[in-house]
């Protein structure tokens, strides 16, 4: 997940994530990962290879 982003987008992400992890609860792992999830969007990061 790495992205070259502007110096405003930076603090427009910056300020998103923070606000998001505000109203989470949990321990640091736990609100780590959805502040993952909550950056990389709805669609998966992958797809399963038929076998």
């Amino acid at each position: 997940m790495m992205v070259t982003l502007a110096p405003e987008e930076e603090e427009e992400v910056r300020q998103l994530v923070l606000k998001f992890v505000e109203e989470q609860t949990g321990d640091d792992n736990t609100i780590a990962v959805e502040a993952i999830k909550f950056l990389r969007g709805p669609k998966p990061s992958r797809k399963r290879r038929p076998k």
